[in-house]
């Protein structure tokens, strides 16, 4: 193998695909960018970035519906309802991509009906109007929550958090519940908001910080989630 073509095979990434997608335009573009399979063992109407560990399911929004257009109940088709049960259960991180041309009062309701159905759940929803959107979405949320790419966005990230100006860091530090007082704090132990970033619980609680501000950095920089 010469070393375009490793440098080409380590850029494509694998796509596990439900079947019920197989002859969907989803599909043969991700065919023309990624490395897929397809099965009929994962839950219908998904696409899956092992890379990632994340699953993507697709939902068209004239289907999603007891009704079509709405009724005066809105109700959410209980087909698509056990579908998402299943997703969630199954995948830690997973989006919904609410697939509609047009996004109009009829579709609103859908979404809004979505959104009530698993309120207390955590179910992310991503709007798109066609394959090329929902295929946009889906490599660009794989490829930063995946090696390498991840570590390259969270360089970048560092980077810019090492340039932010005294002001704008105790700015930042606020929107996160953190008192001016105890930003000031931060700042003049730590030196940059970068560092407060860094810092590990240890440093923190000898910052001469409370342990609620202390807590709460920890809470918020080190909460599992996926950047988008």
């Amino acid at each position: 193998m010469s070393v375009n073509d490793a440098k080409s095979s380590q850029s494509v990434y694998p796509v596990i695909i439900h079947k019920s997608l197989e002859k969907d335009d989803i599909s043969t573009i991700l065919q023309q960018q990624c490395k897929v399979r397809f099965s009929d063992t994962t839950v219908p109407y998904t696409c899956i970035f092992p890379m990632s560990g994340i699953a993507f399911m697709i939902v068209a929004l004239r289907d999603s519906l007891m009704a079509w257009p709405p009724d005066s109940t809105v109700s959410v088709h209980s087909q698509l309802s056990g579908r998402i049960e299943e997703l969630l259960k199954i995948h830690r991180h997973s989006f919904i991509i609410a697939l509609a041309a047009l996004h109009g009062d009829h579709e609103h309701a859908a979404l809004m009906a979505l959104q009530q159905r698993f309120f207390s759940k955590k179910l992310n929803i991503l709007i798109a109007h066609n394959a090329q959107e929902c295929i946009a979405h889906m490599s660009v949320i794989a490829k930063f929550t995946c090696q390498p790419g991840n570590l390259a966005m969270q360089t970048k990230v560092s980077k810019v958090i090492s340039q932010l100006s005294g002001k704008v860091a105790i700015q930042v530090l606020r929107q996160i519940g953190i008192s001016q007082l105890q930003s000031e704090i931060l700042l003049d132990c730590f030196g940059s908001l970068a560092a407060v970033v860094a810092a590990d619980g240890e440093n923190l609680h000898n910052s001469s910080v409370d342990s609620m501000t202390s807590n709460s950095i920890l809470d918020f920089f080190r909460e599992d989630r996926i950047p988008v």
